[in-house]
């Protein structure tokens, strides 16, 4: 066992132990579950016995949040065929499974939570071509559930509709999203200059061929009137946002 893996390997135990609390009956649960013996298989390390280290933590509420996140990972592995138990997978380093694992049992809000079950299972999946990185975790964990909802639109959009075209030619009005996924301008403007700041969406840029500078046609920056995915954006939405139905 490396360094970094005994590392992780600890911390996810004292992380179980910081979700579940002390009670019988949180351990009961994790017996009862297979959790450890699910975070073990993530880390590549047997942890079944972990629940001789669970001690004084936090609400049960976040534990419940945990449970639900691995039982989904579990049915998304399901729907692939793959028996978590058995079957070959993926390690998943520590500096991401931790995270994931830790992330998931704050996130309240069903949608998102999912899409952390999501970005576990491909990265757990040796058929997945998809590579989960921190990068993914850091954005995923900035997102609000309304961001969620116009990245999908747009991502869905020019997937379906526009395959072939480039990203920057793919662009989006900002009124237009907010009449698709119901949302009034204010809270689409604060979103879509969220999904700028973690680089899942670029401003749009016009070119105007009768002004240019030497041969460099003048461009005008759109804000986020007009809006398109990024390389960072599609590959958030293939890792976190696809799954198997």
């Amino acid at each position: 066992m490396d360094d970094e893996t005994n590392e992780g390997l600890v911390d996810a135990v004292k992380y179980i132990a910081d979700i579940a609390g002390s009670t019988a009956k949180a351990v009961e649960k994790i017996e009862k579950t297979g959790t450890g013996k699910f975070i073990g298989r993530v880390l590549g390390e047997v942890v079944e016995n972990s629940v001789g280290m669970v001690g004084d933590a936090i609400k049960f509420k976040r534990f419940a949040l945990h449970l639900r996140h691995v039982e989904k990972t579990k049915e998304n592995l399901e729907r692939r065929g793959i028996d978590w138990d058995v079957d070959p997978m993926k390690t998943v380093l520590p500096k991401i499974a931790i995270p994931i694992f830790e992330n998931a049992s704050l996130e309240e809000d069903d949608g998102l939570h999912t899409l952390w079950s999501n970005l576990l299972a491909n990265a757990l999946d040796e058929n997945s071509k998809l590579a989960v990185n921190r990068v993914q975790v850091s954005i995923l964990k900035e997102l609000e559930p309304i961001d969620v909802l116009i990245l999908n639109m747009i991502f869905s959009e020019k997937t379906t509709r526009f395959p072939n075209k480039e990203l920057s030619e793919v662009r989006f009005k900002k009124e237009t999203i907010a009449q698709s996924i119901g949302e009034g301008i204010v809270a689409v403007e604060m979103s879509l200059l969220n999904l700028m700041r973690v680089s899942c969406i670029k401003p749009g840029l016009v070119e105007n061929d009768s002004v240019r500078v030497g041969n460099i046609k003048n461009t005008i920056y759109q804000g986020t009137d007009f809006v398109h995915l990024s390389e960072l954006g599609v590959a958030l939405c293939l890792a976190a946002m696809t799954a198997p139905k």
